[in-house]
């Protein structure tokens, strides 16, 4: 790899540094976090600076995001033909359920939320679009773990332990492999105070013309809100809403050769369902 490749490589190592928790970091601390250099990270950091692409916090010596990020990242959102058309759906889900709906997209092994529309429970907790999950905690990250075969599980996950966030997150790659197996053929997986204590989801994969997922959707909802039916009747929900993200895609033919290196060695294949989303009976309690 040429100098000027390398040091690409580590300007954007910089940018991705940076995370909910984490949105302010001196230079020392963005050292000790990639295990590069002071010179060469304090060049990196005058840069980004000077293009808007990160800078001071109120303390004068941290650095956060800037504005140039922001717009870049709002292009994303804005123009791209997955969270335009995932939005009708996930604000319909809301508006059904009650609850808040969630897009997102694995990036290496954990998820990025990419879109979400908040929903009018009296509690309620909320991941913002940006923010990155490890993948087997969250019922959007797991939906799309469900579509995909043991060799790119290995490669994504390993195969042993699994990172998570509370008491009741999966602990290794045979706990995930055990409940990916039980609701594999449902297309819809759980997510129980995984994430979050006390916050519960169900997620389906929105997948291309191969079956191949490329996004996850998902419902989240406090636990107390929903027994074993509740679950199954909020999958099938999200399974008809990710099948119908799906199809509308299709419809957008520009979008799929974009993530065609995304669904390369995908061995298992979802089925998609043309039925339509189902209604949810406006008397029922969620």
């Amino acid at each position: 790899m040429s100098e000027t490749l390398k040091t690409v490589e580590k300007t954007l190592q910089v940018l991705r540094a940076f995370r909910r928790g984490e949105t302010e970091l001196s230079t020392a601390e963005i050292c000790r976090k990639l295990k590069v250099s002071r010179t060469a990270v304090t060049r990196i950091l005058t840069t980004l600076e000077q293009a808007g692409f990160l800078e001071r916090a109120s303390d004068g010596v941290k650095y956060r995001i800037g504005v140039t990020a922001c717009e870049v990242g709002a292009l994303y959102l804005t123009d791209n033909p997955l969270t335009k058309i995932a939005d009708q759906t996930m604000l319909h889900l809301t508006q059904q359920t009650g609850f808040t709906s969630y897009l997102g997209k694995l990036y290496g092994d954990e998820i990025v939320i990419l879109g979400v529309r908040e929903g009018s429970q009296p509690i309620r907790f909320l991941w913002t679009p940006g923010d990155r999950l490890p993948a087997a905690t969250t019922a959007t990250g797991k939906a799309m773990l469900l579509s995909m075969d043991k060799s790119e599980l290995d490669r994504i996950l390993g195969v042993d332990r699994l990172t998570g966030l509370t008491a009741q997150s999966l602990q290794t790659r045979d706990d995930l492999d055990r409940q990916l197996a039980r609701h594999r053929a449902r297309r819809w997986v759980p997510m129980m105070e995984e994430s979050y204590p006390g916050v519960c989801g169900v997620g389906a994969a929105i997948v291309d013309v191969t079956g191949a997922p490329i996004a996850g959707i998902s419902l989240s909802f406090l636990g107390a809100a929903s027994d074993g039916a509740d679950f199954d009747r909020y999958g099938d929900l999200i399974v008809a809403a990710a099948d119908a993200i799906s199809h509308k895609l299709r419809a957008q033919e520009s979008y799929f050769p974009s993530t065609k290196g995304e669904q390369d060695n995908r061995g298992f294949r979802a089925p998609i369902n043309s039925s339509p989303l189902p209604a949810m009976d406006d008397n029922q309690e969620t």
